[in-house]
């Protein structure tokens, strides 16, 4: 299923997650996974101040204040064409999602035409997309609740040792 989301001059409709095939779900993966690790790699200092700026409302890293975010980005560690690599995994996010529009543009093929998008077109939907990647990113939940200790996996998979009576590793 896709839904409709309304834009500037008209609605486009957003693919589903369940709708998306294994080629584009991973354009959304390794565009995050890439993003993700240069985040890590950034100073935890410089990563406050853009927190803290955000949590303010003084900060919104829109296409209208692009200036201040490459200043934001002279700050971070790497280069111009790593940071333009981030933020074109937002473009190719908006690329897999967008579905169809109603708009007399042509519908985006490539990040390159997400581009050149009006910014108020672009702010919507990178706003719309945002938590279909985090649905594609997430992937499976892992439960790390200790096992409860029950007759039937007190003791498994372990044997009792012949010198201390206690559960020891079942040897391989």
């Amino acid at each position: 299923m896709s839904h409709t989301i309304d834009v500037p001059g008209g609605q486009a409709t957003l693919r589903d997650v369940e709708d998306l095939t294994v080629r584009q779900r991973r354009v959304v993966q390794a565009g995050s996974f890439m993003t993700a690790r240069r985040i890590a790699r950034m100073p935890r200092e410089t990563l406050e101040m853009v927190q803290q700026a955000q949590d303010s409302g003084d900060f919104e890293p829109t296409a209208d204040n692009e200036a201040r975010v490459a200043g934001l980005l002279e700050l971070l560690p790497g280069t111009a064409d790593e940071a333009i690599e981030m933020m074109a995994t937002q473009d190719a996010a908006i690329v897999v999602f967008l579905e169809s529009w109603t708009l007399e543009r042509a519908l985006p093929t490539s990040a390159a035409m997400v581009g050149d998008l009006p910014g108020g077109l672009y702010d919507v939907l990178a706003e719309g997309v945002a938590p279909l990647v985090s649905a594609v990113t997430r992937g499976p939940s892992v439960d790390f609740d200790p096992v409860p200790n029950t007759p039937e996996n007190a003791t498994a998979p372990f044997v009792e040792s012949a010198t201390s009576n206690e559960p020891s590793a079942t040897p391989s």
